[in-house]
Order: C-alpha cells, then sequence, then structure tokens
C-alpha cells in the first residue's frame, strides 16, 4: 500500500516508477443508463447523420460488438434485429 491506496501495478512497474514520479493521470466519468443499455444511434434532436454510442456504463467490452453491428447496420440503411433495444427511440 502507498498513501492509503492499493497499488495493483506490476512489480516491475511499480520498482521502475518509485524513481519518477507519475507525471499525469486520466479520469472520466463513467455514464449508465437507469436500466444499464447503453445506446446506440441516432437521436431525432441531432438527424440521421449524427450517430451516437453512449452511456456503456463500464461494460464496454461487452456492448462494443453489438454497438458496432448496430451503427454500421444503419450506416449501411439496413435493419438490425436489435435496433429498438439500443435505440432512442425506447424513451
Amino acid at each position: 500500500m502507498t498513501s492509503g491506496r492499493l497499488d495493483v501495478r506490476p512489480a516491475s512497474v511499480s520498482r521502475a516508477s518509485q524513481a519518477k514520479a507519475i507525471a499525469s493521470t486520466w479520469r472520466g466519468p463513467v455514464t449508465r443508463t437507469s436500466h444499464g443499455l447503453p445506446f446506440f444511434g441516432p437521436h431525432a434532436q441531432w438527424g440521421p447523420r449524427v450517430h451516437f454510442a453512449m452511456a456503456y456504463g463500464g461494460n464496454g467490452i461487452t456492448y462494443s460488438m453489438i454497438g458496432a453491428q448496430l451503427l454500421r447496420a444503419r450506416i449501411e440503411r439496413r435493419r438490425h434485429a436489435l435496433e429498438s433495444l439500443f435505440g432512442f427511440e425506447r424513451l
């Protein structure tokens, strides 16, 4: 432990960084919907040519393939079986 925080870096990285202070870190908000499903596709406010992939809530790996398939289908003007489940129309 370092300063009350658990050091989860591999030992080699931990030892190497002891001689050098960490120059920067990255942090971002975690967004999620109340039901846990992300949004993929266009939103009426922004028009049909602006596509969103948002509110994964930490499940990016789980939903990334579904999102890619949904967005590709939209761009190719094809229907996708899951579009109503992940689209903004469900609001």
